[in-house]
């Protein structure tokens, strides 16, 4: 199950394991609480760049019930803004299709070239009857999904047209892991 919480603030402790090997402890906090994110070695490896005071991340990970209170073990850690590059599985973009015009459409296609990459358009043209017609653009459109894109079509075509698809097997992908939990690791049922 997922859950999504609004962090109000993050703030990282740096430290290292029994083993002298560096890690580090977040603490997310929110209105209603806290939670702690317990960042191994191999994880803070990859994201120890992205662990400053009061930056903006996404954290993928699982929630170790062993321990009371519950806490968060990060297997991944991506800046907030990277987030829709690597998780975006299509760009939709809704259009009215009554109010729509030839200008509009040059203009959306001049944002979408001037940020050229792999993930495809899709356009959805809404009738007043309530009909959808959806049309996907040539690969030519592809795009790199990010908030500056976001911004440069929604001053286009107006606020809340833009949709970032997520593409969950990525995201799943991210937050399973094959190698055992530290937890995990012990007595009979961790094997070691």
């Amino acid at each position: 199950m997922q859950t999504t919480i609004k962090i109000k603030k993050i703030y990282v402790n740096p430290g290292t394991t029994k083993q002298g090997k560096p890690m580090a402890i977040l603490s997310l906090e929110d209105l209603d609480g806290s939670v702690e994110v317990l960042v191994f070695p191999e994880a803070y490896a990859r994201s120890v760049l992205h662990l400053k005071q009061d930056t903006a991340i996404f954290i993928c990970g699982t929630v170790n019930r062993r321990e009371d209170p519950a806490k968060i073990v990060a297997e991944q850690i991506i800046p907030l803004d990277d987030v829709p590059k690597k998780f975006t599985k299509a760009v939709h973009i809704r259009l009215p299709a009554a109010t729509t015009s030839p200008e509009m459409l040059e203009r959306v296609q001049e944002a979408l070239l001037a940020h050229k990459g792999s993930v495809p358009v899709m356009f959805c043209f809404m009738y007043p009857e309530g009909k959808l017609v959806f049309l996907e653009a040539s690969e030519h459109f592809s795009v790199i999904p990010t908030s500056k894109l976001v911004e440069e079509i929604e001053a286009i075509a107006g606020e809340d047209t833009v949709w970032l698809k997520v593409d969950t097997e990525r995201l799943t992908a991210a937050t399973s892991t094959t190698t055992r939990r530290p937890w995990e690791r012990r007595n009979g049922n961790g094997g070691d």
